[in-house]
């Protein structure tokens, strides 16, 4: 174990080497997060919208161009949470 105890070893050598799985794994489970809509539908308190059941709303009552907005704010979130993460794997 190099001379140190198990957790000096797990800090200094394990969690360095684990990093970009740790910080990709956050970032799928953000996008997985933002774009869940049955679960939010469920479990969200009265008069409170996210930006999925907000795009569910209007789409739902056909105002596509209204639901477009939402949508494509998803989408660049994604697109920015997977930038970081290739960002992360190239370290």
């Amino acid at each position: 174990m190099l001379g140190q105890n198990t957790f000096k070893t797990f800090f200094k050598i394990d969690i360095p080497m684990l990093k970009p799985a740790i910080i990709s794994s956050i970032v799928l489970v953000f996008i997985d997060i933002i774009k869940e809509l049955p679960l939010t539908l469920l479990l969200r308190p009265f008069n409170f919208h996210t930006l999925a059941t907000r795009t569910f709303d209007y789409a739902a009552d056909e105002m596509l161009q209204e639901a477009a907005v939402p949508a494509i704010i998803i989408i660049l979130i994604s697109i920015i949470a997977i930038g970081f993460i290739n960002r992360v794997d190239k370290e």
